[in-house]
């Protein structure tokens, strides 16, 4: 609640949102609440873009699921998906430790 307050008080009405795939569902509630309070919601998935693991050399016995795609997290792509919408204030939810960062 605490965002949402801040958020209306800087008169912000679009707000980005980014989030891990991993709370997805954590993450619709949020962007309910937000959307529920009037505010236009821009959200962007860890995974946007669903570049392959093996791009970075990854190899298949390193995945977590053996003989499965897999894509790599991609928070730089966050970010410009963000900027190119316009957002006023951004919402981080979930993101790993340096996903973070390379997204802020």
């Amino acid at each position: 609640m605490e965002t949402i307050e801040f958020a209306k008080r800087m008169q912000y009405a679009r707000l980005g949102f980014v989030f891990c795939l991993g709370l997805v569902k954590e993450a619709k509630v949020v962007e309910n609440l937000l959307s529920n309070e009037g505010f236009e919601v821009v959200s962007a998935l860890c995974k946007i873009g669903r570049e392959p693991k093996e791009t970075l050399g990854v190899s298949d016995d390193q995945k977590i699921r053996i003989g499965c795609f897999e894509s790599m997290c991609n928070p730089i792509a966050q970010a410009f998906v963000l900027n190119s919408e316009n957002t006023e204030f951004n919402i981080v939810m979930g993101l790993c430790v340096g996903h973070d960062s390379l997204f802020l």
